[in-house]
């Protein structure tokens, strides 16, 4: 079955919100008799128009000046802050939608958030750090698992003073591909990683001395017809995945 998304939810309460009389059933049956009227020749179509757009332009006048701030005020949420017993509010921030206490910066309070089935907002607690067996190679000290928006990391203990990071699959600080940097010159690896957002994407290990990289996932097979070092792998909706190289003036294309 259909389910709205997090924007899905926070665009129809506002709209809600600031057009009640739009989305108000009997407003729906006036409209569905005016357009039998309209049908039937008993009523003028721009007569219609004009009585419903008078109302309507006001309302869109006072939306673009008093429509709630996602990212500022927030969206009511009826709950209460376990700190400060104020009220929590949704908030937009650059890694998405959050809840935050209305008494910030009196109170910090903030927590990822999901909706049940039915809609209701439940504050999801942080899960907590864990120690490991693993040491950082930069420092020496324990690493801890960390539990992020995209997943878990393992993150140095001598955090602010050291601020190593690295995959939680082991003990390279990234996922291999087992396929070297085209680079001329270069002896680094191409290695999975992440952006700040999440997205996947593949770049040389030897980063910040070499800057190659690239989206599409490489794999270790020599082109066929140009020879190049590595093939990547696409995938479209039109095509499915397939294999491709990305040499410059080859067009070699396989399905694996």
């Amino acid at each position: 079955y259909f389910r709205p998304s997090e924007l899905g939810f926070i665009v129809n309460d506002l709209v809600v919100a600031s057009f009640p009389d739009i989305f108000d059933v009997e407003f729906t049956a006036r409209m569905e008799n005016d357009l039998d009227r309209i049908e039937a020749n008993e009523a003028e179509a721009l007569a219609v128009l004009n009585r419903f757009y008078a109302s309507f332009e006001k309302k869109l006048e006072e939306a673009v000046e008093g429509m709630t701030s996602v990212k500022g005020v927030g969206l009511p949420t009826g709950l209460s802050c376990p700190k400060c017993g104020k009220e929590l509010r949704i908030k937009m921030g650059k890694n998405g939608h959050f809840l935050a206490c209305s008494g910030y910066p009196d109170c910090q309070y903030s927590r990822d958030y999901i909706r049940t089935e039915k809609g209701k907002i439940e504050p999801v607690e942080p899960a907590e750090d864990e120690p490991t067996d693993e040491t950082c190679e930069k420092c020496g000290r324990p690493m801890i698992l960390k539990h992020g928006k995209y997943g878990s990391f393992l993150a140095c203990s001598g955090y602010p003073d050291c601020k190593n990071t690295r995959s939680a699959g082991g003990s390279d600080p990234n996922r291999q591909t087992d396929v070297a940097c085209p680079v001329d010159g270069c002896t680094g690896q191409i290695v999975e990683k992440r952006s700040k957002r999440g997205k996947v994407f593949y770049a040389c290990d030897r980063f910040p001395e070499c800057d190659y990289a690239l989206w599409d996932k490489p794999v270790p097979r020599p082109c066929p017809k140009c020879g190049a070092a590595f093939l990547v792998e696409k995938t479209t909706k039109k095509e499915g995945t397939f294999l491709k190289c990305i040499a410059k003036g080859c067009s070699y294309k396989e399905t694996p």
